[in-house]
């Protein structure tokens, strides 16, 4: 049977609270996850729902996690990352918060009994102070080289870094983060989020990135020769920075933005497609002309697809 190590860091953030006029720094969790085969590349998945995330290759054998909490700590409504927060905060103030109906059995309630409800709890939480419930939720499984890792929490945003042997492979995902980053990794990358930057340092595995909202810039060591990749955000820049002598075929789509390049890549329009399709009462013929192109440098080699909506693309040679 396979060795498993769970390590599971629940440890409460319950400070960040003025207590009797002190108020407590915010302790970073951290956690050294030894691997089952410390020879044998490991695969990282890690997932945070509001905050930061950074990935370190290091020339180590664990994986070494600290995710440390933000000061701001809020008592109704959770954190969200930069990007969204500064855009949500007026809608969200301006919604009116439903007032605590209670219906006794067998009559209906009017506004005098919930006036006398809210009295109530008002009487309840007298003379006490307010004390937040906050945690990380931060858990750790490891499983024979495979580490996952979670951080839940709903009402803090952290700063997630994780530490791993260079040659890991990554699998990241997120909500509202302001950025995932990535920096000197040798294996296969996946990252994906709702919003937030992505940025990718020193790369040299395969890399799938997708992002709703946010700039992707990716500085890449080298291209694997059998390895497609693929850059996407529906708004947000793409910067893509490759080896002067990498070979790559390219598959480009901006429906508002434009390419800027000091490659030498001549670009075409790839061919429509005919579609033939069986309907109910008779045969349809349909012909969709994709606004994507298609290019090479140095030649050609495995393919990169790069997709946005809103913004430009930029493809770079390393200097």
């Amino acid at each position: 049977m396979k060795a498993q190590r769970m390590i599971s860091a629940m440890i409460a953030a319950f400070g960040l609270m003025a207590l009797g006029g002190l108020a407590q720094t915010p302790t970073p969790d951290k956690v050294t996850v030894p691997l089952t085969n410390p020879a044998k590349p490991a695969v990282i998945e890690a997932n945070i729902m509001f905050g930061t995330m950074k990935v370190i290759g290091y020339e180590g054998k664990e994986v070494l996690v600290t995710a440390t909490p933000r000061e701001k700590v809020l008592g109704g409504p959770v954190v969200v990352g930069e990007a969204v927060r500064d855009a949500l905060r007026d809608t969200l103030r301006d919604i009116p918060r439903p007032p605590r109906v209670v219906v006794p059995f067998g009559r209906a309630t009017g506004a005098k009994e919930n006036e006398e409800q809210e009295k109530a709890d008002k009487a309840k939480k007298e003379g006490m102070k307010q004390i937040p419930l906050e945690s990380s939720g931060l858990t750790i499984e490891e499983n024979d080289n495979k580490v996952e890792i979670r951080l839940q929490s709903w009402r803090r945003a952290y700063d997630l870094e994780i530490r791993v042997p260079s040659g890991s492979s990554l699998d990241l995902g997120g909500a509202n983060l302001d950025e995932i980053r990535v920096e000197n990794v040798s294996g296969a990358v996946e990252v994906s989020s709702t919003t937030g930057r992505l940025k990718f340092i020193n790369v040299s595995g395969p890399v799938t990135a997708s992002t709703t909202n946010g700039d992707i810039e990716a500085v890449l060591t080298r291209v694997a020769a059998d390895k497609p990749m693929s850059f996407a955000t529906f708004n947000g820049d793409l910067d893509l920075t490759l080896p002067s002598d990498a070979k790559a075929s390219f598959r480009i789509k901006s429906n508002m933005g434009q390419l800027y390049t000091d490659f030498d890549i001549a670009l075409k329009t790839l061919p429509a497609e005919p579609e033939k399709t069986t309907g109910r009462d008779q045969a349809r013929f349909r012909v969709s002309l994709e606004r994507a192109v298609a290019g090479s440098i140095n030649g050609g080699g495995p393919e990169i697809k790069l997709q946005n909506f809103n913004g430009d693309i930029y493809l770079r040679k390393k200097k």
